[in-house]
């Protein structure tokens, strides 16, 4: 667990600094998002039939 993610976890505890955190990891989720872009489905169902 890292440094960032036991503060944001004990963040969220607080009902002083819940939004707070709450808006941290939706941001983040949101760029990491925009970070992957559009998936690319390549999968060959041939690859998988019995």
């Amino acid at each position: 667990m890292t440094s960032r993610f036991a503060a944001v976890r004990i963040a969220g505890k607080l009902p002083v600094l819940q939004e707070l955190a709450d808006q941290y990891v939706t941001d983040l989720v949101k760029r990491r998002l925009d970070d992957y872009g559009i998936p690319a489905y390549t999968t060959d169902s041939r690859e998988f039939a019995h």
